[in-house]
């Protein structure tokens, strides 16, 4: 019996830590404006006194203003307008849009998200999906 409970006890503690230890790795990865959003503390965008951190450094205010305009998400078929958006293709270059200019914007756009580099395995997914998208579509001029 007291085996059992010595085990128990055992098994119990290496739960916990490995637990503590996933808790933190996800912690290490989180940016001041999410760890507030769990705590909902709010936070005011537009005074010019704050920087916001990302784990890549500084938030660029212009960048700040393009993200408060995008709700976020993807759809769940991807179309050419969201195409764009993700390739970063503005309405000035959707007018002139051809194979260089839509294979130029996919570069920049996969080096800087490339999953080697620490980027996210999905939104290379979404960036391919997306030049795919522009491949076939009738903005593109051949």
């Amino acid at each position: 019996m007291i085996p059992i409970i010595i085990g128990l006890g055992v098994t119990v503690a290496a739960l916990t830590v490995k637990s503590g230890i996933n808790a933190f790795a996800r912690y290490k990865h989180l940016t001041p404006v999410e760890i507030a959003g769990f705590n909902n503390i709010k936070i005011n965008f537009n005074r010019p006194d704050r920087n916001f951190m990302t784990n890549k450094g500084l938030v660029d205010r212009n960048l700040l203003e393009k993200l408060k305009q995008y709700p976020g998400g993807f759809l769940p078929n991807m179309n050419e307008n969201e195409a764009c958006l993700i390739l970063g293709i503005s309405n000035d270059e959707i007018m002139k849009l051809d194979t260089k200019l839509l294979k130029q914007k996919h570069r920049k756009c996969i080096i800087s998200n490339h999953p080697d580099r620490g980027g996210s395995l999905y939104i290379a997914m979404k960036i391919n999906r997306a030049k795919e998208i522009l491949e076939k579509s009738y903005l593109l001029k051949r």
